[in-house]
């Protein structure tokens, strides 16, 4: 606030450039520093101040945002910004290294803000039934306050294990379709992979990002995905068994944004949202339906312009690759714990 405070008072509306300032007086690395301190947001709102804010960002953008994250050591955005590295510069100077912007910063709030809203209705979903008869000894009012309290320890804790859910979902999608592309353009003949081959390659693809993590993340990120998976099970199946929707839940996982759509999903499941959520949240479905049934035709099959059909990815008699519910996370996970 107090730096805020300075600029108001240094610079009028007219001010186009930091001469006949006191900032003109600070060396380079503390008025870098002072912007480091401030929240993303406030740099951008700094940065339209005037033009010689504009040109300080935009110059020291990336030193910014280092000293900014650097701060933030031990918060929920460092542990994502370690999960989801910045992508890599594509200035040429820079020779394709990494370097964390305020675009980037955004993107780390806006996967934290998703991560966390999810964790509140998984905690919600799995505390209401508890509260549900009430107590003798307790009024409605200390009930509601009592499972509040309960519902935000819970989302505290899962908030973390959401974000290992969603690096891993985001990059074994990723790291498939990268080792898919490989293996295509290796393939000379017009022949497509196997089924088994195509689950050895997601396994493996699996088994490279979980190697990377600590036991702890391992042990808890597994519960966080029986949690995540057997909330929407029940939600989509309430009688048993199950597991008669796994093709839909399998979607929901497997799509570009898996936790996102999971958000989507529960907030379509609320008894109190408006009808067109929830026709447009089964639009989505289908829409991720189709391309999950297309994905690997995309990269081994392609139109048959001939037979007028679209080419299967195994050998002659099998059916398209799509991995179960169990095939996602569990087995793996089972395999390294």
């Amino acid at each position: 606030m107090w730096f805020k405070l300075t600029v108001s008072l240094i610079f009028s509306s007219r001010s186009d450039v930091l001469s006949g300032s006191y900032l003109d007086r600070l060396p380079l690395e503390l008025i870098i520093s002072i912007f480091s301190h401030c929240e993303w947001r406030d740099v951008v709102s700094c940065r339209s101040v005037c033009r010689g804010f504009k040109d300080l960002v935009d110059t020291h953008e990336h030193g910014i945002v280092e000293t900014m994250l650097k701060r933030l050591e031990g918060t929920n955005i460092s542990l994502l910004s370690r999960l989801f590295p910045p992508p890599k510069s594509r200035l040429p100077s820079h020779g394709g290294a990494r370097r964390p912007t305020l675009q980037y910063i955004n993107t780390l709030e806006k996967r934290h803000i998703t991560c966390s809203e999810l964790a509140f209705f998984l905690a919600k979903d799995a505390v209401t039934p508890l509260f549900k008869n009430g107590s003798a000894n307790l009024s409605r009012r200390d009930i509601d306050k009592h499972k509040e309290h309960a519902v935000r320890v819970i989302q505290r804790r899962l908030v973390r294990q959401m974000y290992h859910v969603e690096h891993f979902l985001v990059n074994t999608r990723l790291q498939l379709s990268a080792a898919l592309t490989s293996l295509a353009a290796e393939n000379n003949s017009d022949t497509p992979p196997t089924n088994a081959l195509l689950a050895q390659i997601y396994r493996e693809v699996q088994a490279a990002i979980i190697a990377m993590w600590p036991d702890t993340a391992l042990i808890s990120t597994h519960h966080a995905f029986h949690f995540l998976v057997n909330t929407i099970r029940l939600a989509l199946s309430p009688d048993p068994p199950h597991n008669t929707n796994d093709d839909t839940v399998c979607i929901i996982l497997r799509c570009p944004s898996p936790l996102q759509r999971c958000l989507e999903f529960f907030h379509a499941d609320t008894p109190s949202a408006p009808s067109r959520l929830r026709r447009q949240f089964m639009i989505d479905m289908q829409d991720e339906k189709e391309k999950a049934d297309l994905l690997a035709h995309v990269v081994f099959g392609g139109l048959d312009r001939k037979a007028g059909k679209r080419r299967g990815t195994g050998s002659a008699g099998e059916s398209s690759w799509n991995p179960r519910v169990s095939e996602v996370w569990f087995e793996v996970a089972r395999c390294e714990l």
